[in-house]
């Protein structure tokens, strides 16, 4: 008896946690890449274009994001403070 209301409201949770699946909206914190891709005619007034891309949130402050830029700046020999910066931006 109690199984079907807790399903329910758990769904409802779970859905209220991820609405972009849901209404498409973007979120403020979240980026939007496009990638490249070729586009075809196909006949004289129509064109078909593929369109790819990822939308994510980026975690700025992972530890392996940290220890990736720190590795990078080793790598390309960045000691320049705006180079850094730069580095750390991207």
């Amino acid at each position: 008896m109690w199984m079907v209301p807790w399903f329910a409201l758990s769904s409802l949770f779970a859905l209220k946690k991820v609405p972009n699946y849901w209404t498409g909206k973007i979120a403020s914190d979240e980026r939007v890449v496009f990638f490249p891709t070729a586009a075809s005619k196909t006949n004289t007034s129509h064109w078909q274009v593929p369109i790819h891309g990822w939308i994510f949130e980026p975690e700025i402050e992972s530890r392996k994001r940290k220890a990736f830029i720190k590795v990078l700046g080793k790598v390309f020999k960045v000691k320049d403070k705006e180079e850094k910066k730069l580095l750390n931006q991207r």
